[in-house]
């Protein structure tokens, strides 16, 4: 058996969650801005509650910052990636990696709380969206969300596996996954491409030796990262 190591919030989200608080928050509350970790969760409060006509209902498909001047410094900053996109772009990222999308739900009308779960990544999610969108088309993120969403039944009836991978799909895939998470170990390519460790190890050893990865740490520590562009 492997462990899975996946950075359980990607940079960019953590950038994202971080930037949204400080653009959205109310400035004429004096309440301070919070971020509280834990093993299980990470959770950030900020004060003002949602800005108006923004529910947890449309929080994915709609935003209003609630200075456009500080949302506009933010992106020239190179701060937020795009104005208004912030929360779609957690949603997103959190969801591609298969794990839990950030909860609003104890957002009240006086604070914002957004809280991510720690946890290990849904494999049986994971290796469904690869295979569907190898072989069908991209899903759209409200598709990922509605299948977040299923039951353990529903998600039963969709089979949510995947038969393992080899040649240059597999190449393909450690590079995306190693894309998406900052970093990847054998016992991510074992788990998530159901290969054996032996293919998992010459595989990854053959990108290091192309210089696409780069290796970091040693024996249990070894883990893998895209290499810098020249």
């Amino acid at each position: 058996m492997q462990r899975i190591t996946i950075p359980a919030l990607t940079e960019r989200t953590l950038r994202e969650v971080l930037a949204n608080a400080l653009i959205h928050r109310d400035y004429f509350d004096m309440a301070e801005m919070r971020v509280e970790i834990s093993e299980a969760t990470l959770e950030v409060t900020n004060p003002g509650g949602l800005p108006r006509s923004i529910t947890l209902a449309n929080i994915v498909s709609e935003s209003r910052p609630r200075s456009s001047c500080l949302a506009e410094v933010f992106r020239r900053a190179g701060l937020v990636d795009r104005v208004g996109r912030g929360v779609r772009v957690m949603f997103a990222e959190r969801l591609d990696a298969a794990m839990p999308p950030p909860e609003y739900a104890a957002s009240s009308n006086s604070t914002v709380r957004v809280q991510f779960a720690l946890t290990p990544p849904h494999e049986g999610f994971y290796h469904f969206r690869r295979t569907f969108e190898r072989h069908e088309r991209a899903l759209t993120l409200e598709e990922k969300l509605l299948m977040c969403s299923l039951t353990p039944h529903a998600r039963s009836l969709l089979n949510f596996t995947q038969s393992p991978i080899s040649g240059e799909g597999l190449v393909q895939e450690i590079i995306n996954f190693t894309q998406q998470n900052g970093r990847i170990t054998r016992g991510n390519v074992v788990d998530m491409f159901q290969v054996s460790p032996q293919t998992a190890t010459r595989e990854l050893q053959a990108l290091r030796e192309q210089g696409m990865l780069v290796q970091r740490g040693e024996k249990r520590g070894t883990h893998y990262i895209l290499s810098e562009p020249s």
